[in-house]
């Protein structure tokens, strides 16, 4: 879909349900290098990322400039984040899922919140969700149980007795109907307080400044920092640039 998000693909589900309960598979693909704590619960949104996707795409194309690729990202970006009511989100990952067929779309939901959440997000865009169907048939075997009884008696070497037998037959029979498989994919969003302003800063640098800032920001991806230590430095980096023209 974009630099940082990896093309979208459809996670086939097609299980036979196990005992009755509701199983889910969910995949979460992180866009960040920086480790992200966890956060009480995530929110879902619904919306479309088809014109953000095309723009992030058109980012990477080798022509650009760094202040024009550095353009086309935000264009993206705020396309996806105008759909959460607000800029001061950034993307930190794409999550996927499927259910099995006692799972619905609204099981499936909470467990991909579940899942965004633990691995930091707070918001969950959800652009492609619904249920795939699949018809299934099974035939039972036929089956007979005989059940004997009787008695016995002996004396010498003589044995006498007498049994009678009753068998039960149950003939095959066919089962059939149809599974229904949801299916959900998303991104994920962490909050990021004034990310929109600092956004703003780093534009109106002169593209001395301005390429400077995003080289250094590049860097920081090669550190083992925390998604908030990373937050931190950005900010500073950004500042302090501003600070010097």
């Amino acid at each position: 879909m974009m630099s940082h998000v990896r093309s979208i693909y459809l996670i086939s589900v097609v299980w036979i349900a196990a005992n009755g309960c509701a199983i889910h598979n969910i995949k979460y693909i992180p866009v960040v290098k920086f480790s992200v704590d966890p956060t009480k619960q995530a929110q879902t949104v619904r919306g479309r990322i088809d014109q953000a996707s095309k723009i992030l795409n058109q980012a990477e194309l080798p022509h650009n400039t760094v202040r024009e690729r550095f353009n086309l990202r935000s264009q993206g970006l705020k396309l996806l984040s105008s759909q959460i009511g607000s800029e001061d989100y950034v993307v930190i990952g794409e999550i996927y899922g499927g259910g099995n067929g006692y799972s619905t779309l609204a099981t499936l939901e909470t467990e991909m919140c579940k899942k965004a959440s633990r691995k930091g997000g707070d918001v969950v865009l959800i652009y492609d969700s619904g249920v795939q169907e699949q018809a299934y048939s099974y035939t039972t075997p036929a089956s007979a149980t005989t059940n004997v009884s009787g008695w016995a008696s002996g004396s010498a070497n003589y044995v006498y007795g007498q049994a009678t037998g009753t068998t039960t037959y149950t003939p095959s029979k066919t089962y059939s109907g149809i599974w229904r498989f949801p299916y959900m994919k998303g991104v994920v969003f962490k909050y990021w307080p004034g990310y929109g302003a600092l956004r703003a800063k780093a534009i109106s640098l002169d593209d001395s400044h301005f390429e400077r800032v995003i080289e250094e920001i590049a860097a920081l991806e090669n550190e083992k920092l925390t998604f908030d230590d990373a937050r931190l430095q950005v900010e500073q980096i950004v500042d302090h640039s501003v600070s010097k023209r």
